[in-house]
């Protein structure tokens, strides 16, 4: 937000009327004087000092308060309207944007803040639910599978897979349980096939040779509070298999360099970004763009 006549928008934990720690949401075009923006604040309170939380504010573009929402660990707040007289531009100034403070140094807020994100659009309540379900909790937010290696392909222990056979509309009793040697080279397709009519097809495409071992993550659908595309998954967790290879994992890359995802094809490449990697640990923070999540399946 600029200077005088302070045009611009901004999400402050701060209600300047009462001092309390209220989360407010302005879109001014004048502040000052007679103002002309849009102006509203949270319950105070909701805010404690030494708490972690995930805050977001929405507005869709209708010029009315109406058109804004506030997110607090994926819930939406009752809001209270000081004002509701927005007219004019509120994007024309020549202030770059100023995470913890105004381009005035005024109100500088005390704590850390971490993930700020603008986004061109008016987010869902489901996707802010989703993000709050991620970030609060990676863990449970997703599972991995077993690691599978290239070289040697991946053996299931305790693992079985139902078959189906060749007479239609009966459901299958017929059940596969294998082992894969380490004499045998994996491929892209593993098949075994009877007489009797029915087969089975396993294995995914490897996105490349060059990377020897890959890992299955599955995303609870019931973490998903509604359908979702492009969306940032979070992936913060320590394995083993993430430590470099001197210190016993399967990394090869100090930096973390050679992690690489992709879609459940196992071919289709993802942009990620690596915020943290500890090689001698195996810890891995990452965001993922994942094309499409959904709550069903």
């Amino acid at each position: 937000m600029e200077s005088p006549p302070n045009r611009g928008w901004t999400l402050d934990l701060f209600d300047p009327s009462s001092g309390s720690d209220a989360v407010t949401f302005q879109l001014v075009n004048v502040e000052s004087g007679s103002p002309i923006q849009i102006d509203v604040r949270s319950p105070s309170g909701v805010i404690e000092a030494g708490g972690l939380y995930h805050v977001v504010a929405t507005y869709n573009g209708n010029g009315l308060a109406s058109g804004v929402a506030i997110h607090i660990n994926g819930v939406s707040q009752a809001l209270t309207v000081v004002h509701d007289n927005l007219s004019g531009n509120t994007t024309l100034n020549d202030f770059e944007p100023r995470i913890g403070k105004r381009t005035d140094n005024s109100w500088p807020f005390d704590g850390l803040i971490d993930e700020v994100r603008v986004s061109n659009v008016s987010r869902s309540p489901s996707w802010i639910q989703t993000e709050y379900n991620n970030q609060a909790s990676p863990s449970t937010f997703m599972s991995f599978g077993i690691e599978e290696d290239q070289d040697r392909g991946v053996t299931p222990t305790g693992r079985s897979d139902t078959m189906s056979d060749s007479r239609t509309s009966e459901p299958s009793n017929h059940t596969l349980s294998f082992s894969v040697n380490s004499a045998v080279e994996a491929s892209q397709s593993l098949e075994f096939t009877w007489p009797e009519g029915f087969s089975f097809t396993g294995g995914d495409s490897w996105y490349s040779n060059d990377w020897g071992f890959r890992k299955e993550i599955e995303i609870d659908k019931n973490k998903v509070a509604g359908a979702a595309t492009s969306f940032p998954v979070l992936i913060n967790s320590t394995l083993w298999e993430w430590k470099h290879t001197s210190s016993g994992g399967h990394v090869g890359n100090t930096s973390g360099w050679d992690f690489l995802f992709t879609g459940s094809d196992g071919t289709t490449k993802l942009d990620h970004e690596i915020e943290k990697y500890a090689s001698s640990t195996g810890e891995l923070i990452a965001w993922v763009d994942v094309p499409f999540l959904s709550s069903t399946s």
